[in-house]
This record gives C-alpha cells, sequence and structure tokens, in this order.
C-alpha cells in the first residue's frame, strides 16, 4: 500500500476511496466522504443551512419532533424534582395559560416524514408550467404556419402580377 493509499479511506455509501475532509464524517460508526453521502445514508441532523434536497417543511417538521423528545425530558425532570407547582405559577405568568400537555401523539411524533405538501404542490406546479410550455408552444407553431401561409400567398400575388 502506498502513502497517498494510508491517507484514503473507502465511503461507505458510494464505495469511492477519498481522504477525510471537512465536509465527511461518521454516521451510525460508517464514514462517509462527503455531507451529500451522509445525507443519502439517512442522517437528518446535517440538513440544516444548505440545500439537501428536504423542503423547508420537512426540515421544520423533524425539529419539532426532537423538540417535543427534549421537552418530555424536562418535564420529567421538573416532575422528579417536584417544581411542576412552581412551573405552572410561572407558565401563567408569562403566558397567562397553563402549560401544554406533550404526550405522545400520532401525528405530531410520527417517526418518519410523511408526505410533504410543499413537495407535492411544487410536483404539481412543475406539470402545469409543462402543460403551459406545451400550449406556448402550439400557438408559436400555429403562428409560424399563419405566417407562412400569407407570405406563400403574397408570394403567388406577386408572381400572378407579371
Amino acid at each position: 500500500m502506498s502513502a497517498s493509499d494510508e491517507r484514503r479511506f473507502r465511503c461507505n455509501h458510494c464505495g469511492e476511496m477519498k481522504p477525510r475532509g471537512p465536509s465527511s464524517g461518521f454516521w451510525r460508526d460508517q464514514w462517509m466522504c462527503s455531507k451529500e453521502c451522509i445525507h443519502a445514508s439517512g442522517d437528518r441532523r446535517i440538513c440544516y443551512g444548505w440545500d439537501c434536497g428536504c423542503t423547508r417543511y420537512s426540515k421544520k417538521r423533524r425539529l419539532l419532533r426532537e423538540h417535543r423528545v427534549q421537552m418530555r425530558v424536562m418535564e420529567s425532570l421538573i416532575a422528579e424534582e417536584g417544581l411542576g407547582e412552581r412551573l405552572e405559577d410561572i407558565m401563567v405568568e408569562e403566558t397567562g395559560e397553563s402549560q401544554f400537555h406533550l404526550g405522545t401523539d400520532s401525528e405530531m411524533d410520527e417517526d418518519s416524514d410523511q408526505e410533504d405538501p410543499e413537495a407535492a404542490l411544487r410536483d404539481e406546479n412543475k406539470d402545469k408550467q409543462a402543460f403551459l410550455e406545451a400550449g406556448r408552444c402550439i400557438l408559436e407553431a400555429h403562428a409560424v404556419k399563419l405566417d407562412l401561409e400569407r407570405a406563400r400567398m403574397r408570394l403567388e400575388d406577386m408572381s400572378g402580377l407579371r
């Protein structure tokens, strides 16, 4: 093995031999050569700050699910420390209402991304754009046909006058 091969590693997603760099990392104890490979392998922790292909809706939904889990941990700690009444008083003072119960919920806590309405609208919009473009092409072709027919008729009229 040469000295250059010793500094290169096989990406567990794309299989290419690459050096470790700032955008490489580990996901589930497997080394990936880039954030694209990490994302393609299923790590969604790196979705924020670049256009990874996930929609804003799915990113926000994922963040909210993670936040709900963190809040449940904090609720447990508050209960263990006996601070429930104090929390209730502060919540009413700050927000005007008592705290929201963060029990599990089948919709709020789904463990996979559901169909994204933003992505569905984007796909629908692409279909409409393609339809409109086809209509424009037909109108342009019809206009060219009319122009050609008029030019042919003018040529016939001119040749008939001579």
